[in-house]
């Protein structure tokens, strides 16, 4: 049992080390709580360096993507959309993304929802990837775990990491019809 809560635990800060903001608030609505009440009736300290390290590679590949190096001044949201209307897959990402954090427009997830499904299909891992955390916070659309497996799926065979990452979360628990297996989910990790 201990050697589970461990592994538990290992998981646990190695995804919240590895990943973005909504990754991490995913993690903690769903993981977090039991971990925190099982750790709190235990007397063992977990503690690893990856806590103290530098930004990760994959943090990194994440925050390249960001509004706040996505162009400055705030990019011409007219020109952006004919882009994104025209089928640029990065433009449409770009687009949502504004949507999503309601600069330059109103907030609205269901817009960014339907423009990165433009992006996902032309393959765009990072539409794909945040697809999957929209599908599976249930933030813009319903909450559908089979869903947001399908688009972690097909970001992490892109070599996605944080995709790879909550794809490893979702064999982890037994979310969105994948068997609960902890030896895939370690493979993902």
């Amino acid at each position: 049992m201990r050697q589970k809560r461990s592994f538990g635990i290992f998981v646990l800060i190695g995804l919240v080390s590895l990943m973005g903001a909504i990754g991490f608030a995913v993690l903690m609505q769903h993981l977090l709580a039991p971990v925190a009440s099982e750790e709190a009736s235990s007397s063992a300290s977990f503690v690893t360096t990856q806590e103290t390290q530098s930004p990760t590679e994959s943090e990194r590949t994440v925050q390249k993507r960001s509004i706040a190096q996505m162009q400055e001044p705030l990019p011409d949201i007219p020109a952006l959309k004919q882009k994104a209307e025209a089928g640029d897959a990065k433009a449409q990402f770009d687009l949502g993304l504004l949507y999503v954090e309601g600069i330059g427009m109103s907030h609205n997830e269901a817009k960014a929802v339907e423009w990165w499904r433009k992006a996902a299909d032309q393959g765009d891992r990072d539409a794909q990837y945040s697809l999957g955390i929209l599908y599976y916070s249930g933030r813009g659309v319903k909450q559908d775990y089979t869903e947001a497996a399908k688009w972690f799926e097909k970001a992490s065979q892109q070599g996605f990491k944080e995709a790879q990452h909550m794809l490893g979360v979702m064999y982890l628990m037994g979310r969105g019809g994948l068997p609960k297996n902890h030896e895939k989910a370690r493979e993902l990790f």
